[in-house]
Order: C-alpha cells, then sequence, then structure tokens
C-alpha cells in the first residue's frame, strides 16, 4: 500500500509560506493562481462547439449575464437606489435584508450550471431546463390559457433537452 508522504508536503508548506520566501515569489503564487481561476472562467465562453444552437444561445446568455451582474451589480454605485416594498434602503440594509446575498447566491448558481453544462454533467442539462421552464412557468401561469399555453411550451422544452438528438449527442457523458 502506497503511503502518502506529509513530511516533504509539510516541509514544502513551511518553505512556501516561511518569512524567508521573498515577497516577490509570493506576488508569482497569486499571480498564477488567479491566471488559473481566470481560465477556468473562460471556459464558460469559450468551450461551446458541439452545443445545439438553442442551447448554446441560452447558455451564453446566462453566462454572460450573470457573469455580469456578480462582477457590477452588486457593487456600491453612488447613485443607485435600492427599495424593498415601497422602502428606500441604505446599501447596508440592501445587504442586510437578505436581498443581495440571495441574489448573489443565485447568480452563482446559475454560473455553477454553465459551468456544469460545458462540463457536460447532467446537472447543467436538468439545471438549464429547470432554470428556463420556471420563466415560463412563473409568466404564464397566470390565468387558464397561460397555463396551457405555458404548459405546452415546458413540454416542448422538455422534449428538447431531454429527449433531441443534439442535446443526447451533446451530453453522450450524462444518463439523464
Amino acid at each position: 500500500q502506497a503511503r502518502w508522504d506529509t513530511s516533504t508536503w509539510a516541509a514544502s508548506l513551511r518553505s512556501e509560506f516561511s518569512p524567508c520566501v521573498p515577497p516577490q515569489s509570493r506576488v508569482l503564487y497569486v499571480e498564477q493562481a488567479s491566471g488559473m481561476i481566470f481560465n477556468k472562467f473562460m471556459r464558460v465562453f469559450k468551450e461551446t462547439k458541439g452545443m445545439p444552437k438553442l442551447f448554446r444561445f441560452q447558455h451564453m446568455l446566462n453566462s454572460i449575464t450573470y457573469s455580469l451582474m456578480v462582477l457590477f451589480a452588486l457593487w456600491p454605485w453612488p447613485n443607485a437606489e435600492y427599495s424593498l416594498n415601497g422602502r428606500s434602503l441604505t446599501y447596508q440594509e440592501f445587504w442586510l435584508t437578505g436581498m443581495a446575498p440571495g441574489f448573489l447566491l443565485f447568480s452563482i448558481l446559475i454560473i455553477a450550471i454553465c459551468f456544469a453544462s460545458v462540463n457536460k454533467h447532467w446537472t447543467g442539462r436538468v439545471g438549464t431546463f429547470l432554470y428556463w421552464a420556471s420563466i415560463i412557468a412563473f409568466m404564464s401561469f397566470y390565468s387558464l390559457n397561460g397555463g396551457v399555453i405555458g404548459g405546452a411550451i415546458i413540454a416542448v422544452w422538455a422534449y428538447y433537452v431531454f429527449y433531441s438528438t443534439g442535446m443526447r449527442q451533446f451530453f453522450v457523458q450524462s444518463n439523464v
């Protein structure tokens, strides 16, 4: 049985984070880590080859929209006005009411669904279906006619996501 040698790992950690290591090399580690994170993030936008056209459009729409929202929507803009039930909020109150953290978590969830789609994981397929089906449901289930039309659109969307040939070929590794 192979045993993982913790002495070399601990020694490498001590050497990397000891006060004797020059700050320039620490900056290099941060630059390398940020480069890796950026490259992984850019995979969401670059690796869409093989996706069916409608799915690619919705994937790019989600990934671009929610990436920009995470970057800019929660920034404390000087002229921003936040409100809840008609009551004006300061930026701190906007965070303390739970609106900002909830929106941030939702945006990160959508970006995670986009990552799963690029990795051809079944959660990307199911997450994308649930996201767009919920939008259609909230927009159409206010009356009987809307419910029938919305239900038909959701049924067609489910057929496209789970049974179409293009989606099956793209998610060839998936069991869903």
